[in-house]
């Protein structure tokens, strides 16, 4: 009877602690203005911004970072990129959240033909941002929940095989 108890209670701590693992994740997107100045926004899952956190900006195959700094108070970082096509990104907060990423700047327009195309239309800065892309919160959820109630029904086919 007490092994049950203390088994529910196992779980029901199990449980709880695995809450907060919803602030885990750090989130980009990365557009092109039209001065052609790069931005990456950062945000954690819950929406908020990767705000005033240190990050190193490389070149394609520098050792040293190219740029360093931190966020702004929106959790972006604008730069230009150059010549350099190939970048990677590292940043870390200060309670060990963070992205390493690696992407690839838009190739430089080509100089427009005559007769020359008309204007776009439309808004003039950086396009919308678009889906996030890797796993929605609801899916991560129901995986760590399936890893804890498959690890008990381990734990308890363990146990009563053993009690045999």
């Amino acid at each position: 009877m007490i092994a049950r108890a203390m088994r529910r209670l196992f779980s029901l701590l199990l449980a709880l602690f695995a809450l907060p693992a919803f602030g885990h994740a750090v989130h980009h997107h990365i557009g092109e203005r039209l001065d052609r100045a790069i931005v990456i926004a950062l945000t954690y899952s819950n929406g908020k911004p990767f705000a005033d956190e240190r990050y190193r900006l490389y070149a394609d195959g520098a050792a040293n970072p190219t740029l360093s700094g931190r966020t702004d108070s929106a959790g972006r970082i604008v730069f230009l990129p150059g010549d350099a096509k190939r970048w990677r990104l590292a940043t870390h907060a200060r309670h060990g959240h963070g992205v390493a990423l690696e992407f690839a700047t838009p190739a430089a327009p080509s100089p427009p033909s005559l007769p020359a195309a008309p204007a776009p239309t439309g808004p003039t800065d950086a396009s919308p941002p678009a889906a996030a892309s890797g796993p929605s919160r609801a899916s991560l959820a129901l995986f760590g929940f399936s890893l804890i109630f498959g690890g008990f029904g381990l734990y308890q086919l363990w146990g009563t095989r053993r009690g045999r």
